[in-house]
């Protein structure tokens, strides 16, 4: 989070908006600033000792950030434009939250809190990407005559099946609905592929986390869906509805959200023969995170090798026999 230029941005940007309200009070309150509000027919404000110290305040405030940003973000700094609109927005909302208060500052303060808190709320059931690290793995107890059953198990303790309740796809069941770590999957297919909903927050967004992943189901080579897990509807489905293929992508809002169906390799493990689904960075099995079993109903990830910090959007899903 301290390495991301949209919070140093944000946050000088809003502390210099903070400092030219308070500016602007003592400015008003001065003998240029009454003979304009008489022009103009206003009432003149008069301001206190504590307007012009909190404004001192306030731009020493944006210079810490401002030298946070140099420190922590100076290899990762360009001149984008999203950057840019990003803090002239802030710097309008700190200038209201002090001039305007009643108008407009207190207003787009709770539309802004409201806009995260959606947000937010959207990305419930989600897990955070940020390093190589174990999504699942299936277990089959049976497999042969182009079927097979087993346990499917998440590596996250809160797994990412939000409504607990599978929807089985054509030629397809899936038992044991429930929220849980571990499910029994009835596949009928010798060859399957785990399917993840990626979700990619870009701009200010990324202050949510750049990647995020849902687990979606299961899918046989050709694309069609052998399982697909149910859910429920949230706000990135209004903004950015993603269709129903195992391929499908989507973007919405100048590109600030991106969503996708990402497959793994398809595999076909025998009975007994476990497979995880992991992601790793491009060099593929040398960033591949170990696994270890914690009794029955867990699966634990360690990040082993982590030599060279891959970002997130350049992992990949895998999946490989053990």
């Amino acid at each position: 989070m301290v390495s991301e230029p949209y919070l140093w941005t944000g946050l000088g940007a809003l502390c210099l908006g903070l400092a030219l309200g308070e500016a602007l009070l003592v400015f008003r309150s001065s003998g240029a600033g009454r003979r304009i509000s008489a022009r103009f027919g206003r009432r003149p404000r008069a301001a206190s000792p504590l307007n012009a110290s909190l404004c001192f305040v306030f731009l020493s405030a944006a210079g810490a950030s401002a030298a946070a940003l140099l420190v922590f973000c100076g290899a990762g700094l360009g001149g984008h434009l999203s950057q840019l609109l990003w803090s002239l927005g802030c710097l309008f909302l700190g200038s209201c939250l002090v001039a305007l208060p009643r108008i407009l500052g207190f207003p787009l303060l709770a539309l802004t809190a409201a806009a995260a808190l959606l947000l937010n709320l959207g990305l419930a059931g989600s897990t955070a990407l940020k390093e190589p690290c174990l999504a699942a793995s299936f277990l089959p107890l049976r497999a042969g005559s182009g079927s097979m059953g087993g346990e499917f198990r998440t590596a996250a303790a809160l797994a990412p099946l939000p409504s607990g309740t599978a929807a089985a796809g054509p030629g397809s069941s899936a038992a044991g609905a429930q929220r849980s770590a571990v499910q029994s999957l009835d596949l009928r297919s010798d060859r399957i592929s785990l399917v993840v909903e990626r979700i990619a927050l870009r701009g200010p967004l990324r202050l949510f986390g750049s990647e995020h992943y849902r687990i979606a189901g299961f899918a046989e080579p050709s694309g069609g869906w052998l399982v697909q897990f149910r859910r429920e509807a949230g706000i990135f489905d209004w903004i950015a509805p993603l269709g129903s293929g195992s391929g499908a992508s989507v973007s919405a809002l100048g590109g600030l959200i991106q969503r996708r169906f990402e497959k793994s390799p398809s595999v076909g493990p025998g009975p007994l023969e476990r497979v995880d689904f992991y992601f790793a960075g491009p060099e593929g099995e040398e960033s591949r995170p170990t696994v270890e079993s914690a009794g029955t109903d867990a699966v634990s990830a360690d990040s082993a090798d982590s030599a060279g910090a891959v970002p997130p959007e350049a992992l990949v899903l895998c999946a490989r026999l053990r």
